[in-house]
Formats: C-alpha cells, structure tokens, sequence
C-alpha cells in the first residue's frame, strides 16, 4: 500500500519532522514578526495658547455689528509674531487689540472678531478665525464660535452716549438708526426728554449702508463747558413707522467735577 494507507505510520513521520525543526521554525517565526524599532519624533510645542477655542454667544442683541474677543498668551520660550487673521467669511472682520502683533514669551494678547449681523440671515450661524503665527516657524490655530442672528429689526448704534466734558473742548457723535428690515423707516424728528444747555441734535440726511438698508445718522453736538454734576436724558426719535412710532436712546454729559482747594496748601502757622 501506498502512504494514503498507512495514515499511522504517516503521522509519526510528520510529527517527528515537525518536533525535530520545531526550535528553529520558532526562531524564523519570532525574528519575522520582530517589530523594527522607528525613530521617534517629538511633538511640536505650540507657543500660542488660547483661553478657549470655542465660543457659544448664543442670541445676540438686534445690533448691526456684534463683536467677540479671545485671549491668548504665549506660553514659548520665544518671540511670536500674529501674522494674519483669516476669517472664515467676509462677514467677520477680526482686529487685534491696539494692533499689537509682537508678544514676549509670557505675554498676554486679545483680538476681537466683529460680525456684521445686519447682513447676515437670521438663525444658527458657526464661524471660525485661523490665526497664523511665527514664533520661528510658521505656525497656525483656529478658534470658532457659534451665534444665533435675530429677526432683522431696527438697529440703533450705538445703544447709548456717554459725553464726559473733562478737557474743555466740545464734542460731537452721531447716533445711527439702520432700517434692517429692508423697509422705508423716516426719521421725522428728534428732541431731548429733557433740555440740557448746551446740547443739541440734528437729524441728517439718511444714506444707504453696504447691505442696502436705510441708514439715518443723527448728530449730537455737546458744548465745551458743562456744570459738574452729571445730566441724563433721553433723544427721542419721532419716524413714520407704525410698528417702531418712537426710539429713545439713552444721553448722559458729565462736566468738569469743581476742584477742592489746592492740592499742595500752604501749612497753617500756630499762633503764639
């Protein structure tokens, strides 16, 4: 008979060879499947360290420009420099704090990202800011934030004057009231709830902002000279809209608070 007969006799053969070889397929067997040792490379330090990356403003107030702001800090060993603020639409417009670019190893630096709401369609919006900075190589890090736009409305900018008539010259700043809506808002007249001497507010012709909306500014002229208390009143703002009749925008002018006496008075003699 042929091996295929005798399967005993075939066994022992084969489990024989398998014991004899045993040690040294083991051998070929480990030093194949031996990972080969890889070089290791370090992680890269990120010099440029946010206090958060990720911003949820939620709803913001019916204003045409909202502005949020990160911190940083370089937390190097070196020198950094921001080299751009690369928004994720044109709608954002991100600045740095007083233009600063430079920061020392330790130093602590903001920027602000204004969104431009008014042209923005009302609901849920992310965006994002890539800040590319060198602090030796070139570097990068992105920040988002998320924020709900309301319903388009009439926007009043700013919300409130403040006038502080410290330095003895007069001041003067405009009051600008955007008809986001889309529709015909007229500013027909403006008045002061309560007089105060010295101020006085002029409506201007209206103009249309980048968006296309009506746009009416309105001028506040403050005097030089102010008594030292402080005076508030309201601009009341007449239109010919039936669903916006009147806006009212907070004014406040502080004058010159009176001096003391002499901030160095002569000692008082003692008499004999």
């Amino acid at each position: 008979m042929d091996a295929w007969t005798k399967p005993g006799r075939g066994r022992t053969i084969w489990l024989t060879l398998v014991l004899a070889l045993g040690p040294g397929l083991l051998a070929v067997w480990g030093t194949e499947r031996t990972p080969q040792p890889r070089p290791v490379e370090p992680a890269t330090q990120r010099s440029l360290t946010f206090a958060q990356y990720g911003l949820n403003v939620r709803t913001v107030p019916p204003v045409g420009t909202f502005d949020v702001h990160f911190d940083f800090v370089n937390s190097g060993d070196r020198p950094l420099r921001i080299e751009e603020l690369k928004p994720s639409c044109g709608c954002l417009r991100p600045r740095l704090y007083d233009d600063q670019r430079e920061f020392k190893p330790g130093e602590q630096g903001r920027f602000y990202v204004g969104v431009r709401t008014a042209t923005e369609e009302p609901g849920p919006h992310r965006y994002s800011v890539t800040v590319n900075y060198n602090d030796g190589a070139p570097q990068s890090e992105e920040v988002q934030f998320r924020l709900v736009v309301p319903e388009r409305k009439v926007l009043v900018e700013p919300a409130q004057l403040l006038f502080y008539q410290l330095s003895g010259t007069p001041d003067s700043r405009r009051v600008l009231v955007t008809d986001a809506r889309g529709h015909d808002l007229q500013i027909q007249s403006v008045e002061l709830s309560t007089p105060i001497k010295g101020v006085t507010a002029t409506v201007e012709p209206r103009v249309r902002d980048d968006a296309g909306y009506w746009q009416t500014p309105i001028r506040v002229d403050v005097a030089a000279e102010f008594p030292p208390e402080r005076q508030i009143a309201f601009l009341n703002l007449t239109t010919n809209d039936s669903e916006y009749p009147t806006i009212k925008v907070a004014l406040m002018v502080q004058g010159r608070p009176v001096e003391d006496s002499d901030p160095n008075p002569s000692p008082k003699r003692e008499s004999p």
